[in-house]
């Protein structure tokens, strides 16, 4: 459920099923329940392109048991995992990055991420 990543929500450490709203919300728990999301949507496409859950390093492809470990994880894809998606769909790394770039600057709660885009397509030209 996208419920789950919700900001202006707080789950019981103790008991999952019970939840509890925030009286307020703010316009950015908007935008950090779409970066949430976005992550979330890219986790499970992959898998529909038979890219398993990542063990080799930091990606958004590696599993997670609770909230905390999947929000420390990444937004983006391994060299591995990149290449899996790639070979698959014979994409332009390049273009892929230019355009995450541009997703991002629309999204303040992925302004991290998209520097870091940034550094990449940098390293790569």
């Amino acid at each position: 459920s996208f419920y789950r990543y919700d900001p202006s929500v707080r789950f019981s450490a103790e008991f999952w099923f019970r939840i509890y709203p925030k009286a307020s919300k703010r316009k950015s728990d908007a935008e950090v329940l779409l970066a949430r999301s976005c992550k979330l949507l890219v986790h499970e496409i992959c898998h529909l392109y038979l890219v398993d859950h990542c063990t080799n390093y930091a990606c958004v492809m590696n599993g997670s048991g609770h909230l905390e470990e999947d929000y420390r994880q990444p937004y983006h894809l391994c060299p591995v995992d990149l290449r899996k998606l790639c070979r698959r769909l014979g994409f332009d790394v390049m273009e892929r990055y230019r355009l995450l770039r541009h997703v991002c600057q629309k999204n303040p709660a992925l302004k991290d991420y998209g520097q870091w885009i940034q550094s990449r397509v940098a390293a790569l030209s």
